[in-house]
């Protein structure tokens, strides 16, 4: 009730805005950009260029011909302004843009869905602005940064206090474009002080999984997986076995005492559970845990051997908990090998086995 009435007020209120605007017909629209090849072409051959000089002249020039048809005016308008994202902006070229973040949309069109037909917003010039603006301003950001690495003036606490003209995010995220590209005798510098800034913010778990990543240091590893946000959690769960510590495993199985995180870590042992015995014999030593025994019969599906098999073969027959026998169970049915179908089979006979168990195996 609560997605209808919802869905419905969004339907209420783009058809009163498309009211102020055009409803395009999305064919013939289409047809009509299919012939604007060489206009499109000349606006990315001046981003290509860094020609934002060009890319302000041909906005202005659109802007202001009033024989073009609206929609295609707001095409080329939308065109162009995400195309100076790619180059290195003045004053000048920032002011313009910044002109069109008041610009109601005046473009919509018909969704022919579940939605009955709404009318939604086709070309928002507001939105195109915002996001070149924030383009331009990570740049800056990424430059500043960058700049105060080399020059061994930097530090994680930085990420915190953002030049006074560039908003937070883009601040934040310039940041971690310039740690992905400093050099790493720089980043392996800044362990201590990023362990100790992780205490003052989440903002600081991204930098720091980032000179994780690019480091592979254990403790920094440790640090955003255990100690972080999740996001910034189980980016790095899934990154720490690519370039990350010999002690990964260890990493993951202590990532697995946070609830939100057991799947994810769980999973991502099955994955490299073909590099080291020690966590198939974990993850079979899992099966029994009541809320994770099923990601552990996921993770060992997808890695299946005929080792394995046996150890399966093992729990099922002997004297496990029912839970532990029924997730063995699970893994031989989540798996696509004909051998572990051909263990089904053998086992479903065996009169050891309970009603629910043998069920299990079908």
């Amino acid at each position: 009730m609560i997605f209808r009435f919802i869905t419905a007020t969004f339907i209420l209120v783009s058809a009163a805005s498309a009211a102020a605007g055009v409803v395009v017909d999305r064919s013939e629209h289409t047809q009509k950009i299919s012939a604007l090849e060489g206009r499109v072409s000349a606006i990315q051959n001046k981003a290509d260029g860094g020609d934002s000089a060009g890319l302000i002249k041909t906005l202005k020039d659109v802007n202001r011909d009033s024989t073009l048809d609206i929609a295609i005016r707001d095409y080329l308008l939308e065109e162009t302004i995400l195309a100076l994202s790619a180059t290195t902006p003045g004053p000048d070229e920032r002011q313009v843009v910044q002109q069109f973040l008041g610009r109601p949309v005046e473009t919509f069109v018909r969704l022919d869905d579940e939605h009955g037909s709404a009318v939604v917003p086709m070309y928002d010039l507001a939105a195109a602005s915002r996001l070149t603006l924030r383009v331009w301003d990570t740049a800056i950001a990424k430059a500043v940064v960058a700049g105060r690495i080399r020059a061994g003036q930097w530090q994680p606490v930085n990420a915190l206090n953002p030049r006074d003209e560039i908003p937070a995010d883009a601040w934040q995220a310039g940041t971690i474009f310039a740690l992905e590209t400093a050099e790493i005798t720089s980043l392996a510098a800044q362990k201590s002080a990023l362990l100790e800034s992780q205490k003052l913010s989440s903002q600081i778990d991204p930098l720091i999984h980032v000179a994780a990543r690019r480091t592979g240091d254990a403790d920094l590893y440790r640090a955003v997986i255990l100690n972080g946000n999740l996001n910034d959690a189980r980016a790095a769960i899934a990154t720490v076995g690519e370039n990350g510590p010999q002690s990964y495993s260890e990493i993951l199985i202590a990532a697995t005492d946070r609830e939100e995180l057991a799947s994810s870590a769980i999973l991502e042992l099955g994955a490299k559970a073909s590099m080291d015995p020690d966590i198939y014999r974990w993850l079979l030593r899992r099966l029994a845990h009541p809320s994770d025994g099923a990601s552990a019969a996921l993770a060992l599906a997808r890695e299946l051997n005929n080792e394995i098999l046996t150890d399966l073969r093992i729990i099922i027959l002997g004297n496990q908990s029912e839970l532990t026998k029924l997730r063995a169970a699970l893994v031989l049915r989540m798996s696509e090998l004909p051998s572990a179908h051909s263990l089904r089979l053998e086992l479903q006979s065996e009169s050891l086995l309970s009603e629910q168990l043998r069920g299990a195996l079908q």
